[in-house]
């Protein structure tokens, strides 16, 4: 593969298993609201996509509603979700090596970027990156655009870039915003190569590093 410049990361099932912490905040959600039970397997498709968008699509309720169901995710996962959270084995080495072979490293994360700025610095990850981009309140951010944001702060280039990410929405993220992408296995959405493909994949941080 090609040196990559700058590598990019989402957070959510990429950097850090925080499905604990996301699953907590649609149940607090579900209940403050209302909303109809779901099995877990359904309340895995929050993590991911922005959450008004997922309750949306989800329980099948209109914007206002949507938006309220969001208040309450954001509130849980500003308190306590985002401490509801485990690295990924191998997870700071990789970044460590990565920062110490001069590569610029951002975070591009479909999470609200005050709180991915805290869960970072909670479990001390904050300190090997240039940047951390995420969507704003409205949520009118898509992956793509925040890619660009990242890029743009750090000042360098879509042709130098790689995203590294669990799902599809990184992929088409990726590829929308004209950046390569390598998707990993170890997170939510892609179970193995064959979902990845045609991108490069990997099956751990350790597989990432000797990729990159």
């Amino acid at each position: 593969m090609k040196h990559y410049k700058t590598v990019l990361f989402d957070l959510d099932g990429t950097l850090l298993d925080t499905s604990e912490g996301i699953l907590g905040a649609v149940k607090y959600a579900q209940q403050q609201m209302n909303l109809p039970s779901l099995p877990d397997s359904r309340l895995r498709e929050f993590i991911g996509p922005p959450p008004v968008e997922s309750y949306k699509r989800i329980f099948g309720v209109d914007e206002a509603i949507a938006q309220q169901a969001a208040f309450f995710h954001r509130k849980y996962g500003s308190e306590r979700g985002l401490f509801e959270a485990q690295h990924y084995p191998g997870i700071s080495e990789l970044l460590q090596n990565l920062k110490n072979s001069g590569r610029f490293l951002g975070v591009a994360t479909l999470k609200r970027e005050d709180t991915a700025q805290k869960i970072l610095a909670h479990f001390n990850l904050k300190q090997y990156f240039d940047v951390i981009t995420g969507i704003d309140t409205k949520e009118q951010l898509s992956k793509s655009d925040i890619i660009q944001a990242a890029l743009k702060e750090m000042r360098q280039t879509n042709a130098s870039a790689v995203l590294i990410g669990d799902s599809q929405y990184d992929a088409e993220g990726a590829e929308k915003a004209g950046v390569s992408f390598i998707g990993v296995t170890y997170g939510f959405g892609f179970s193995d190569a064959k979902d990845i493909s045609p991108y490069a994949s990997a099956d751990s941080p350790s597989q990432l590093l000797a990729l990159l």
